[in-house]
């Protein structure tokens, strides 16, 4: 069930005869255009969203409180699988019993995206909060199959990504949020990313 255009009453709704353990919850984003998913279901089990794309502090309150809600229906044997480069998402986690995953970018995490290069971008890569490493550190060019790279660092395994121009860095928030439902779903971490390369639409 996709909750991505789902208004929070309905979701009051849902929650009465829908039950899940597992639950992604991602970034609000401020520019809708940019948008790559909101709130949904990956099955009757498990509760997944993309980055929520909002153009108003009204929405984003909306936003919050629909994240919040599903946060606080896990108990305690269920997932929270967060976005904690949100910061106002990460305040909302004291309210859940459930358990954390966390994915970030820009800070640790139980699973991270680190040295992320964007090879359609001229100065290749992202600002020092997303890609702390330095010039060195980074890996080569790309070598025309790849549009964009990142390391994937979860328990101390690192994995290599490249991915084609139908990826953006926008869009590396969802990225993560599948790879970390996948993790929980005990899927490994190299085959994940291997079947990510494959996408080119």
């Amino acid at each position: 069930l996709d909750f991505s255009r789902v208004k929070f009453k309905e979701i009051n709704q849902l929650l009465k005869f829908l039950s899940f353990d597992a639950a992604v919850i991602n970034q609000i984003q401020p520019d809708q255009k940019e948008s790559t998913g909101n709130l949904s279901i990956l099955s009757v089990k498990s509760a997944v969203e993309g980055p929520t794309a909002v153009d108003t502090e009204k929405q984003r309150r909306i936003e919050l409180k629909k994240k919040n809600k599903i946060l606080t229906v896990l108990d305690s044997r269920g997932w929270a699988i967060v976005n904690i480069d949100d910061q106002k998402i990460s305040d909302l986690l004291p309210k859940t019993k459930a358990q954390i995953f966390s994915f970030s970018q820009k800070t640790e995490a139980d699973l991270r995206a680190l040295e992320i290069l964007d090879f359609n971008d001229s100065s290749r890569s992202l600002s020092p909060a997303q890609n702390p490493h330095s010039a060195k550190d980074q890996p080569p060019a790309s070598d025309g199959l790849a549009d964009l790279s990142f390391k994937l660092v979860h328990k101390g395994s690192v994995v290599p990504i490249k991915l084609s121009k139908f990826f953006t860095p926008k869009k590396i928030p969802a990225v993560l949020a599948g790879i970390s439902a996948g993790i929980w779903q005990r899927l490994d971490m190299v085959r994940i990313a291997e079947r990510l390369e494959r996408l080119e639409s």
